[in-house]
């Protein structure tokens, strides 16, 4: 079953490349159909809310029907998605497709990541490093080249080459292996997190994910309104810092596999790192912004991998992928609070301020998590049942 692991990391990579970095410039093609600031934050928080509804929704299914159907399904429908804003011209058109992308794109991640957290190996940091590495990498590369589309062509020829890379995935993907699965309760998903440790790091990881909503919403326009940049300078900004970030989240995954590793610290580091330098990159000077954003980068990796891993240790495996898509709804909620509250504030005080806001809280849910660290760290947060 490891063969598998390597083929979800690249279906992880195709994903991000076409959806997560597209997301970032929606705005702009939004902007460019001359849709509404409020229009706007509508549809980017429908494509958040929807991926919300059906993140534990296909975890459920990789932990009790077919993994692999899945993850097909996804494939299938964030090739729609891309052929449909191909056409679309209108706040009307553009609405359902929101949700037939985030429907998609939750699909692959939830089902992708079920291969990675129930195959177990030898060096779980490395895999879950490998893992996270896949995704940022994905973004990167897709910031890039979709900002080079975009800056030599249009948003048409975005949405065909997307196209035919999610048919050349859709094949990749059928050489997977079904999962075992089991039947399971939605009630025991619900005792898995109803302890008071799992409650704080819920509320944790929702304050963290502001911050998304705030970029989703904020970070191209302010790239293009205090920083100048246009698409190619805003792909660049965007993907080298990212780049950097997925080598940081792989030798983050290395650290983890010592004996010496301190899941405390590094927790806490990423946190702050994360935090204070979202607020410092909007400093509107080119080369000190793009230094802070790739320190901010860096403490994203080492959340991330660190969620992983510990997310593998307290919850029981053959409720893994329902376990992790609830937490995903979890932090999908904040980033749809947060596409909600920033998209309003930045069309009123300017795109600096959402990311600021949101660098604020981060660093306010790291107070929160070390006040409660002797009760969040305990050896196991749940029951292994």
């Amino acid at each position: 079953m490891e063969r598998n692991i390597p083929i979800a990391q690249a279906l992880i990579f195709s994903k991000a490349f076409t959806t997560n970095a597209l997301r970032f410039y929606l705005p702009l093609f939004f902007v460019s159909l001359g849709l509404a600031g409020w229009q706007n934050g509508i549809l980017l928080s429908i494509a958040s809310l929807c991926a919300l509804l059906f993140s534990f929704f296909s975890g459920y299914l990789s932990d009790t029907f077919s993994t692999k159907k899945a993850i097909t399904a996804g494939i299938l429908l964030l090739l729609l998605f891309n052929i449909g804003l191909f056409f679309a011209a209108s706040f009307g058109t553009i609405l359902p497709l929101m949700l037939l992308g985030g429907f998609g794109s939750t699909l692959i991640s939830i089902s992708a990541t079920a291969y990675v957290f129930k195959v177990k190996t030898k060096h779980e940091g490395a895999k879950f490093g490998k893992t996270s590495f896949s995704s940022y990498l994905g973004s990167a590369s897709g910031l890039f080249v979709l900002g080079a589309l975009l800056f030599f062509f249009n948003f048409q020829a975005l949405f065909i080459f997307n196209s035919i890379l999610l048919c050349i995935v859709f094949i990749h993907s059928r050489s997977l292996d079904e999962i075992k699965v089991s039947e399971q309760k939605v009630h025991h998903y619900v005792r898995d997190f109803s302890s008071k440790p799992m409650l704080i790091v819920s509320l944790v990881l929702f304050l963290m994910a502001l911050h998304w909503g705030a970029e989703a919403t904020s970070y191209a326009l302010f790239l293009k309104t205090n920083l100048g940049l246009d698409a190619l300078g805003s792909g660049l900004y965007m993907s080298i810092p990212i780049v950097v970030l997925a080598f940081a989240a792989l030798w983050t995954g290395r650290q983890v596999d010592k004996p010496n590793f301190n899941v405390t610290y590094w927790l806490f580091l990423g946190m702050l790192l994360s935090g204070l330098f979202h607020i410092l990159m909007t400093v509107p000077i080119l080369p000190f912004s793009f230094a802070m954003r790739i320190l901010h980068e860096i403490g994203d990796a080492i959340i991330d991998v660190v969620v992983y891993v510990g997310l593998s240790k307290v919850l029981p495996s053959r409720r893994i992928a329902g376990g992790y898509g609830l937490l995903i709804s979890i932090l999908l909620f904040g980033e749809f609070a947060g596409t909600l509250i920033f998209g309003y504030l930045g069309g009123l005080y300017g795109y600096a301020f959402p990311l600021i806001a949101s660098g604020i809280i981060t660093l306010l849910s790291l107070c929160i998590a070390y006040y409660y660290r002797h009760l969040i760290f305990r050896e196991s947060a749940v029951a292994p049942a």
